[in-house]
C-alpha cells in the first residue's frame, strides 16, 4: 500500500537506513511502522546489515552505555559526590 506522498507524488520514496537508526528498538519500530502504512520503503546495504548484526547482541544485552555530554558528566559527578555511600 503506497500513499501519495508530497516528496514523491505518484511515486515511491526510498530511504537508506543506517545501523544507528536500526539498532535502537523504539526508533526502528517507528520507522518500520511508517513503512507498514506505505509512507516510504526502507533500504540498507550489506555493509549496514553486517554492522547491525555485529552490534545487535551488545545493544540488546545493554552492554553499550549511553554517551553523556560533558555537561551531563559534570552533573552526574556532582550528584554522586553528594550521594552517601550505601555500600
Amino acid at each position: 500500500m503506497a500513499l501519495d506522498h508530497p516528496l514523491s507524488p505518484c511515486g515511491s520514496t526510498y530511504c537508506v537506513l543506517d545501523a544507528n537508526v536500526l539498532l535502537p528498538a523504539r526508533l526502528s519500530d517507528v520507522l518500520f511502522d511508517l513503512h507498514a502504512v506505505g509512507l516510504y520503503f526502507p533500504r540498507w546495504t550489506v555493509d549496514i546489515e553486517n554492522e547491525f548484526l555485529d552490534h545487535w547482541t551488545k545493544v540488546s544485552m545493554g552492554l553499550y552505555k549511553t554517551t553523556l555530554s560533558k555537561n551531563e558528566t559534570v552533573k552526574l559527578k556532582k550528584h554522586t559526590a553528594r550521594t552517601p555511600d550505601t555500600g
